[in-house]
């Protein structure tokens, strides 16, 4: 869904990897991502992590994830006038190693080639608004553009690590403004959502969004979306299900891939025309 609004912290270390569908960048004229990872000699200013997240600490057995996307145009990215891109400007801090920095870029790229107004550039001086991509508590961040940077965490520890493709493109989705898929204000018509078998302190995870907060661009639910949470997730009882899909719907297969499905591309791009 197209997002509307907020700060939002998600954490998505771990998931299964379906298949992708790979969808070639929409806008020919578009330079070529730069895939190497180059060195920025000046860093911008490390944003400030302010207040509480949406939704604090998924932990490493859950993902989550919203994919409603804010109808809040301030929490878009910033048209460039002289391109005609939506520029989604990234730093990614040194203490990445190299393999963990190249794993980003590939999720990056995944952005600048499947949404075709969307230009990702390394951040330059004199960008005001960029995403700053860092070593921290899980996966989390905020849901949609914020004035002056904002930070982007990615967990690489013994507790568990977000450096999986399908994590970090997740992560960097909630910066470009969409929440969880299970957060739509239609899930109910898709999804059970068992309360009874929900850590109490991650029940705010499967809130539920307004049509005036969020849209759904006029897609059915997408159980194929990156931004889509486990049936499992924040389980008291890790043997059975926090989220049911509806009998109306088992038919479907449930799960996401390492890069966006279709509907994912669509959405997006028709958040950014």
């Amino acid at each position: 869904m197209l997002p509307i609004i907020v700060l939002s912290l998600v954490v998505v270390c771990f998931g299964p990897t379906v298949g992708a569908v790979p969808v070639g960048s929409l806008d020919l004229n578009k330079e070529p991502f730069d895939l190497e990872a180059r060195a920025i000699e000046m860093a911008p200013p490390a944003p400030q992590w302010v207040g509480a997240p949406q939704y604090p600490g998924d932990d490493t057995i859950g993902v989550q994830v919203e994919r409603s996307g804010l109808i809040d145009t301030a929490k878009r990215w910033p048209k460039n006038a002289t391109t005609g891109w939506y520029d989604f400007n990234y730093y990614i801090t040194p203490n990445f190693t190299a393999a963990e920095k190249s794993l980003i870029l590939v999720a990056l790229n995944i952005i600048h080639r499947d949404i075709a107004k969307v230009a990702v550039r390394p951040w330059v001086s004199g960008k005001k608004e960029y995403v700053y991509i860092r070593k921290g508590l899980a996966g989390s961040g905020y849901v949609g553009m914020q004035k002056g940077g904002q930070i982007v965490n990615l967990e690489v520890s013994h507790l568990g690590t977000c450096m999986t493709k399908h994590t970090v493109l997740h992560e960097l989705t909630h910066a470009l403004g969409f929440h969880h898929e299970h957060t739509r204000p239609d899930r109910d018509s898709y999804l059970e959502i068992v309360q009874a078998n929900i850590k109490p302190a991650y029940l705010h995870n499967f809130q539920k969004y307004s049509s005036q907060t969020v849209t759904t661009a006029g897609t059915a639910y997408d159980f194929a979306s990156v931004m889509g949470y486990g049936l499992y997730s924040f389980a008291i009882n890790p043997a059975q299900q926090t989220m049911k899909i509806l009998p109306k719907w088992s038919h479907l297969t449930y799960g996401w891939g390492a890069e966006y499905s279709r509907t994912d591309i669509t959405e997006i791009n028709l958040m950014y025309p």
